[in-house]
């Protein structure tokens, strides 16, 4: 069981947590918990890499700033 959690948190780009790969085992006929799932991922060092969400900066073009001319 230990090959196939790392082949999908291998195959996620490091990005899967213990609940998907929990959901992936099952797909495949596994009977397997979230908790022995994370436990198994503990010990073996996996950690998922949480991506922040994609925010939009732009440019005030409406401040308050005086221009100064030199």
């Amino acid at each position: 069981m230990l090959s196939r959690i790392s082949r999908h948190f291998l195959d996620s780009h490091c990005r899967y947590g213990n609940p998907k790969i929990t959901k992936r085992l099952h797909a495949e006929g596994w009977t397997v918990s979230e908790r022995l799932v994370w436990l198994l991922m503990q010990e073996n060092h996996m950690r998922a890499c949480v991506s922040k969400k994609f925010k939009v900066t732009t440019t005030d073009s409406n401040h308050n700033r005086l221009h100064r001319t030199c």
